[in-house]
């Protein structure tokens, strides 16, 4: 069966950051706005800042709901932790970066 590529969403499960911490992020996005005023770059809002714990790939539409249901329910029994931002970098490795992240 062919499904097709608007049928499909990138999935991930990732962790909401706390307010303080979106707000230090973007700080340093604005700066680095500042620093590179002609990049051409999609600058993340700090509503969409988060940790991804795990990319999940390309997912049927129809199977989304299902799939945040389990994950949730798995996430329920986590207890909490801390998470400490040591260091940046940016991928693809390779030619003009598509994404810099914190980690």
């Amino acid at each position: 069966m062919k499904v097709e590529q608007d049928s499909r969403w990138r999935v991930f499960c990732a962790v909401e950051l706390p307010e303080e911490v979106r707000a230090r992020v973007s700080a340093h996005i604005a700066e680095l706005r500042g620093l590179f005023p002609g990049a051409r770059a999609s600058w993340a809002r700090a509503e969409a800042l988060h940790i991804t714990l795990k990319f999940l790939g390309e997912i049927e539409r129809a199977r989304v709901e299902a799939l945040s249901e389990a994950a949730s329910k798995a996430a329920a029994a986590v207890r909490s932790f801390e998470l400490q931002i040591a260091e940046t970098g940016a991928f693809p490795p390779r030619g003009p970066a598509r994404v810099l992240w914190l980690g």
